[in-house]
């Protein structure tokens, strides 16, 4: 059986914008998956969510209700919002773009700590959302330039587009496996390690939104400028998760509460030297992940920390091949 993707894709004028609803029946579809430029798979630890995810997927492309169009990208999850979130019941023509679409499917699945703020996920917003939330990241090309290794209910991206994979690839067990993850079909709760991007109250992150907001659950924001921020209350599970006040001397003017995707960490990049012969890569920031080979003596880069199982802190290669041990390296 081929393996399938759900996606949003162009409206029916072949362009970016478009009446709403699906009027050519392929501006939110099903289709065999193709091989694209992808540059992540990401994979929620528990089946049930990916599960969700893709059955609302599937839906939402069954649905001539729901169409293309980025200037009124959100509306789908306006309408999503009516029907609690059962994109079957939709029956007011609606739009939204790649990223959005992923963003609604996301809601629906239940998926922990997901949002959907004022303005839905970019992809780019995705990207640097769905890692803090607990999503597995998989960056390895074989296991995304081959069908037969996509997992259902994955969210998968290139750099400019994003579709959710329906189907199990007859390999689909290595992808998960080579994120820690088990092909039990039990939902579980897991017990997810430290991603590295926990955000907390007194740190100085990149604020990338324009608008804020007077409380973590207000509907209704003000416009205000990008830029460096310090974070200074957390209200999680709230539509607006952080609460901001622009860092001085700087170009942001937040002073409010603020969407989880409009907040990026900030980390000055080290370089190590590595002695030893032996040190572990690991896929992730412990060694509860799987190995991925061993790190040759030399000078490397970390772009990242975060704190994980078998060390005092983990560091991430600027290569992106994986984490790497602090106990075991001397910072230049």
């Amino acid at each position: 059986m081929a393996v399938r993707l759900a996606y949003a894709s162009l409206s029916e004028t072949g362009g970016i914008n478009g009446a709403k609803g699906d009027q050519n029946g392929a501006e939110v579809k099903i289709n065999n998956w193709y091989r694209d430029a992808w540059t992540h798979m990401f994979i929620h630890p528990d089946p049930l969510v990916r599960e969700k995810h893709a059955k609302a997927a599937e839906a939402a492309a069954k649905n001539p209700n729901i169409g293309y169009g980025q200037s009124d990208r959100n509306s789908l999850y306006q309408e999503a919002l009516k029907v609690n979130m059962d994109f079957s019941k939709i029956t007011t023509p609606c739009n939204c773009d790649c990223s959005s679409f992923q963003n609604a499917c996301a809601v629906a699945s239940g998926a922990p700590g997901v949002t959907y703020g004022a303005n839905g996920w970019t992809v780019t917003t995705l990207r640097n959302t769905v890692p803090r939330l607990g999503y597995k990241t998989v960056t390895n090309t074989m296991y995304l330039n081959n069908a037969e290794y996509c997992v259902r209910g994955a969210i998968i991206i290139t750099s400019g587009h994003a579709v959710c994979a329906i189907d199990n690839g007859s390999k689909y067990q290595q992808t998960l496996a080579s994120v820690g993850l088990s092909s039990s079909s039990v939902p579980v709760t897991p017990t997810i390690p430290s991603s590295g991007d926990t955000i907390e109250i007194g740190e100085i992150v990149n604020f990338t939104g324009t608008k804020h907001y007077p409380s973590a659950s207000s509907v209704t924001g003000k416009v205000c400028s990008p830029g460096k921020a310090k974070v200074s209350s957390l209200a999680q599970g709230k539509p607006h998760p952080y609460h901001l006040i622009a860092v001085k001397p700087g170009d942001s003017t937040v002073f409010g509460w603020v969407d989880a995707e409009d907040v990026e960490p900030i980390f000055e990049p080290y370089v190590v030297r590595v002695t030893i012969d032996d040190l572990y890569v690991r896929t992730g920031p412990g060694t509860n992940y799987p190995d991925a080979g061993f790190c040759p003596v030399g000078a490397f880069t970390i772009v990242k920390e975060s704190e994980g199982q078998g060390a005092t802190k983990w560091g991430k290669l600027k290569s992106g091949i994986g984490w790497i041990s602090l106990d075991y390296v001397q910072k230049t």
